[in-house]
């Protein structure tokens, strides 16, 4: 007698669910999860897990290191016109504070010397100028040199000088200046005031050490002079 119920196929042949068939779920699929998924494109090679770029590709960001090869540095005599700018600056401050605590004493002392120079007397000699003003004018510039440089430098990287050549002083690690560094940096200042009061050769020591500013930022690979070497900064270019 015939089978009139429909033949299943048997357990060799393209059974979906004992595995006989190379397709089925028994094994699995090609380029699912295991090979070509995650494990290749996805987080363990190509993702979070990928590593970083070398070489400096990000940008850089506010503190980085400025000593990093390519900061821009300016040199001596950029340096220079900005000193020039910042001295006619204060000299004019300077000036006028000076006139306001010692002028009575300034304008005895110019009328007496007017005096002296138009008399026929021969024996009329010139005044030597006001002691007090003398060495107030002298203690008001050095006052005034250290307050505007540190304030100026500390608050905004450079005085009106450095911002006009376009630059700013840091640490040599690209963080803001202390007033500790800063003051050690302009102490060379201090230092050519004080040897010019030495008669005749103080001028000499003076001029020299400004020389030496100019030669030792030239010299250094990072344009430091030797106050910025002494204070651990750095003069870069906006």
């Amino acid at each position: 007698m015939s089978n009139n119920y429909p033949s299943f196929p048997n357990s060799g042949d393209n059974n979906p669910y004992t595995g006989g068939n190379q397709s089925g779920f028994g094994q699995q699929p090609q380029g699912g999860y295991g090979q070509n998924g995650y494990d290749q494109g996805g987080y363990g090679q190509g993702g979070y897990g990928q590593q970083q770029p070398q070489g400096g590709q990000y940008a850089s960001f506010p503190g980085a290191n400025q000593m990093a090869p390519g900061a821009l540095r300016p040199g001596a005599w950029k340096r220079f016109l900005g000193l020039i700018l910042d001295n006619i600056i204060l000299a004019i401050v300077g000036g006028i504070i000076t006139w306001l605590l010692f002028g009575s004493d300034i304008a005895n002392w110019w009328e007496q010397t007017m005096d002296a120079a138009s008399s026929s007397s021969s024996t009329a000699t010139a005044p030597d100028f006001p002691i007090s003003a003398s060495i107030g004018s002298g203690i008001i510039t050095i006052v005034l040199w250290f307050a505007y440089r540190l304030i100026m430098e500390v608050n905004n990287g450079g005085t009106v000088g450095k911002m006009a050549i376009g630059a700013r002083v840091t640490m040599e690690d690209g963080s803001p200046i202390t007033y500790g560094a800063s003051f050690v940096r302009n102490s060379w200042y201090l230092i050519s005031t004080v040897t010019n009061i030495i008669p005749i050769i103080g001028s000499l020591i003076s001029l020299g050490i400004t020389i030496a500013m100019g030669v030792t930022i030239g010299k250094s690979p990072n344009k430091q002079s030797f106050s910025d070497k002494w204070a651990k900064a750095i003069v870069v270019d906006k």
